[in-house]
């Protein structure tokens, strides 16, 4: 499971074991509700589990993408460009770096928990990583949600990350934005577009391009 796993999703397999140690241990006869205890447990379980999944990954070429789920908008803000990326609980929730980079600060800010896929999102509890890549900087920034309110960073201030290698995680999805300037990359990806972190591409340089 990812780095950062609540420590309570273990719960769910430990009353299961013992729910069942008690069945084997107990009477024949089983009551309906130990039955169904069983397979509510069985059910959190594997919710848990499939929540906080974390799959290797085949790193991609170019602009990578932060983290699994549905792109929300490609925005130009002055002389950058953001990607908004929005995962939904059933997406992974493991957060990759989109480019190489070492780390120069990190910021938390915002207030309220908006559906990380409305406009009001922008304004929701977040962290607003800053890199120094080569040869360009950027920004990743990790946004909660109404439901996803816990944001788990990996890294810290001097730190350097490989691109699509593991800097956090956002617990039962949210919103990834990733800021690069717009005279260095073309963006190739467009409302709508599925991707997974580290392996999908969400743009080339330019240079690439010549």
């Amino acid at each position: 499971m990812a780095r950062g796993t609540p420590w309570t999703i273990t719960i769910p397999p430990a009353l299961l074991a013992l729910t069942a140690v008690a069945m084997v241990a107990g009477p024949l006869t089983v009551a309906w509700w130990s039955l169904l205890a069983v397979a509510l447990l069985l059910m959190l379980s594997f919710m848990g589990i499939y929540f906080f999944r974390d799959p290797e990954r085949t790193v991609g070429e170019g602009l990578v993408a932060p983290c699994h789920g549905r792109v929300l908008g490609v925005d130009e803000e002055g002389d950058r460009v953001r990607v908004s990326t929005f995962m939904g609980p059933m997406d992974v929730h493991v957060i990759r770096a989109p480019l190489k980079g070492k780390v120069v600060s990190m910021e938390r800010g915002g207030s309220g928990f908006h559906r990380a896929d409305t406009s009001e999102a922008g304004h929701n509890v977040q962290l607003a990583i800053d890199l120094h890549g080569d040869p360009e900087d950027f920004t990743v920034v990790m946004v909660s949600g109404w439901f996803a309110r816990r944001i788990v960073p990996h890294i810290a201030p001097g730190d350097t990350v490989e691109r699509g290698s593991r800097i956090g995680l956002i617990r039962f999805g949210s919103r990834v934005d990733v800021l690069v300037p717009k005279n260095e990359y073309r963006i190739t990806v467009e409302p709508g577009t599925r991707v997974r972190a580290g392996s999908s591409s969400l743009g080339v340089r330019l240079d690439a391009d010549n």
